[in-house]
């Protein structure tokens, strides 16, 4: 015998290939009801999720390497004609890091400065997303009025009457009335109730 199936008759737990494909089945399934729980988009195959930003939100700034690369591009582009974008990319990774300190310090500083910039963005943008969220929280919800349940509006000022108890009429030789089972709710939705004339 060979060590899993050993392990798995000393476990107990014999699985055939038809019980993976069942786990799978159920595993699958279970993803597909949490990511509509969670109200997010999820892919099954790569158990990635997709969050929706706020198109208004500040992009983040380019780092250093970025701007460098934004620049050159076209230049490596036309150097190693014929070769791939990866290739490229490859080259253009060795040229920056072949720089001196002094070579990078101006995509540096442009970074930085690009990077100042979008920290005062994103404070304004969090300020004016608060500020909304504040002003929407402080006004005074309207809600309309309850329509009556029996066709007919009661006001404010009269008391609710009280609700009366149905009593069960005892049977002949019955000596106690019955008392009705409080049904568990079931996972199928229960049949309409049909309306009597």
């Amino acid at each position: 015998m060979s060590q899993p199936q050993e392990t798995e008759k000393a476990a107990g737990l014999p699985i055939t290939q038809q019980d993976a494909e069942e786990l799978t089945d159920v595993y699958t399934r279970l993803a597909k009801i949490y990511a509509r729980i969670a109200g997010a988009k999820m892919s099954i195959k790569t158990n990635l999720y997709t969050v929706k930003r706020d198109p208004n939100r500040p992009k983040r700034p380019p780092t250093a390497y970025l701007l460098f690369s934004q620049e050159k591009r076209p230049h490596f582009v036309a150097k190693y004609e014929g070769k791939s974008s990866q290739e490229i990319a490859s080259e253009m990774g060795r040229a920056w890091r072949a720089m001196s300190a002094s070579e990078r310090e101006e995509y540096e500083v442009q970074a930085k400065a690009l990077k100042e910039q979008f920290f005062k963005e994103i404070d304004d943008f969090n300020h004016q997303k608060s500020a909304a969220a504040a002003a929407a929280a402080s006004k005074p919800t309207v809600s309309a009025p309850e329509p009556a349940t029996n066709g007919t509006a009661q006001h404010s000022d009269e008391p609710k009457k009280p609700k009366k108890k149905k009593v069960r009429k005892v049977k002949e030789g019955d000596e106690t009335p019955k008392k009705k089972k409080k049904s568990k709710p079931s996972s199928t939705p229960a049949a309409p109730a049909a309306e009597t004339a």
